[in-house]
């Protein structure tokens, strides 16, 4: 940018300032020029314009001082959140992939467990077969052992559950045989017969002919 002429006026004084900036800009810095010596002229009117401006430089430099300094600590705490951030950058990259990898590990562990709940559940069907083939076993080892009983008077063998009726028919007939047998066995012989004759022949008041005839008989055998 060329350079130009501006005309200012500082403390009632113009001046003639030559600059590259544009006339905005030189007219605001002449105006915090007059600001300053302004204020130090309100502190002591009796000073001279040198004096004034001294005093004003002063003021401006100790501003621009501390300001600098304020810039400084401003770029210093800049720095130090971009080095935190950029710290916590990483450690925030370190635990993106310390989560990707736990996924993974989760992945890898549902994978599994499938596998397990599988494994339970054929190891619960064949359990549950090896139970059904043990108790039909145990069925036909109860009914090949399962005891018989002879029937001494028919000769057939049953067994106590389906031959309970037969066993009771043939402990009818063993009734009706032993009867037969004790009706047979206390018919009376032919010397009770001859005693009963007797005892009815020697009864007083009574003769029977039929009867004495029946003891001579036997006496001549």
């Amino acid at each position: 940018m060329e350079n130009t002429k501006v005309e200012v006026k500082i403390n009632n004084i113009e001046y003639t300032i030559v600059s590259n900036e544009s006339e905005e800009y030189v007219q605001r810095v002449a105006l915090l020029v007059n600001k300053k010596i302004a204020e130090v002229k309100g502190q002591d009117s009796h000073l001279s314009t040198a004096m004034l401006a001294v005093m004003a430089s002063m003021n401006l430099a100790d501003e621009l001082l501390k300001s600098d300094m304020t810039v400084n600590n401003l770029r210093n705490e800049v720095s130090t959140y971009m080095d935190e951030a950029q710290k916590n950058g990483v450690e925030l990259e370190n635990k993106k992939l310390e989560v990707e990898k736990l996924r993974e590990d989760l992945h890898k562990l549902e994978i599994e467990l499938a596998k397990r709940e599988t494994e339970l559940e054929n190891l619960r069907s064949s359990s549950h077969s090896v139970q059904k083939s043990g108790s039909a076993y145990s069925a036909r080892v109860y009914a090949a052992n399962e005891p018989k009983t002879v029937n001494r008077y028919s000769g057939s063998s049953y067994s106590p559950a389906s031959g309970e009726a037969k066993a009771n028919a043939s402990a009818a007939a063993v009734n009706r045989s032993g009867s037969a047998v004790v009706e047979k066995d206390t018919e009376p012989d032919s010397a009770s017969k001859l005693s009963a004759a007797s005892s009815t022949a020697s009864s007083p008041g009574r003769v029977n002919y039929g009867t004495a005839a029946a003891i001579d008989k036997f006496r001549k055998k």
